[in-house]
């Protein structure tokens, strides 16, 4: 048996199941997959395709944000994160799903709870751009009842 060395970032969790054998791809292999995903899933309005670069802010000194700025930044961030779930739903669990022929269980070893995780995300950011909308003109837009709101149905779905 061969001890391959293991490539791992801090706070990886070494304890995650590995069905199959190990594949260790060059980063240029990564970052080239990655913007082919990208072109198939984040298509601009205008029809151009996103890049990595589109998401990456050019270091800038911190400046103050507002109440409302953050209220942006926290839904843009979490329209970004339901986009990445679900091209990890897309292109990699149901091509799994296909290839272990919807084996609950080695799915469930490798994907765990990703769909309630992607639940949870679309009644967030649902609930946040309500609320959002809701708001007066010059009123701030309250997003903690958001967060209160997910926090009793998930208490009441988890353990009750």
């Amino acid at each position: 048996m061969e001890n391959h060395t293991q490539w791992t970032r801090p706070g990886s969790n070494l304890d995650l199941p590995v069905i199959g054998s190990q594949v260790y791809i060059e980063r240029n292999v990564v970052h080239a997959v990655t913007e082919v995903l990208m072109d198939m899933f984040y298509q601009d309005d205008d029809g151009g395709s996103a890049t990595l670069q589109d998401d990456v802010d050019p270091v800038a000194p911190r400046t103050s944000l507002t109440y409302e700025e953050v209220v942006k930044d926290l839904i843009h961030d979490e329209k970004q994160y339901l986009r990445d779930l679900h091209m990890i739903i897309k292109v990699f669990r149901e091509e799994i799903a296909k290839l272990v022929n919807n084996d609950t269980k080695e799915l469930d070893a490798m994907f765990s709870n990703i769909m309630d995780i992607y639940e949870l995300t679309v009644t967030l950011l649902g609930s946040l751009e309500d609320v959002v909308e809701i708001s007066e003109e010059k009123q701030v837009p309250a997003i903690g009842s958001c967060f209160e709101e997910l926090a009793e149905v998930m208490a009441y779905k988890y353990f009750l």
